[in-house]
């Protein structure tokens, strides 16, 4: 079940751009609910979506890709940390790649106390996790519904992708 919610109140309710940010947002959960009902994705209802660090920055990477395969535009949060922060939440997120008790609060939306954890970061790595893997396999995200964690995490350890 994906549920997307929306404030008729607000003042940015009515700007053009709400429509194909609404379309965006649509195919951004569908792909999550295509990947999780998909077996081999390797998704556990007993973490839920997130599962470990590493499976977190898959999934939320490629339903970000899978809103620029429909046709939308990259999304602001994908592109929000680039260089050497994000290089540096990069080398954290190897170590913790395993992880099913991270802060995902401060992964993907950042924690103003602690700046190794950037607004969005963990959308950014994630998406540029998977740019990387798609260069690198030559697929799109409509085709990567049962990737898993492990492999682009070889591929990334191995020097295969480049974030």
């Amino acid at each position: 079940v994906a549920q997307i919610a929306l404030d008729p109140w607000s003042p940015r309710f009515r700007d053009p751009e709400h429509k194909a940010r609404l379309g965006a947002v649509a195919a951004h959960e569908m792909h999550h609910l295509a990947r999780y009902r998909n077996p081999a994705s390797g998704w556990s209802p007993q973490y839920g979506a997130r599962g470990s660090l590493g499976k977190a920055l898959l999934n939320e990477g490629l339903a970000t890709a899978f809103e620029e395969e429909m046709g939308f535009p990259c999304p602001f949060y994908a592109l929000a940390v680039e260089r050497e922060p994000l290089w540096k939440l990069a080398a954290r997120a190897l170590a913790d790649f395993d992880k099913v008790d991270f802060d995902y609060q401060a992964w993907f939306f950042g924690n103003e106390s602690d700046a190794e954890f950037p607004r969005h970061g963990g959308y950014s790595l994630g998406y540029s996790l998977v740019r990387g893997w798609f260069m690198a396999t030559e697929t799109i995200p409509s085709e990567e519904l049962g990737l898993l964690s492990d492999e682009v995490l070889a591929a990334w350890r191995t020097g295969r992708l480049d974030i």
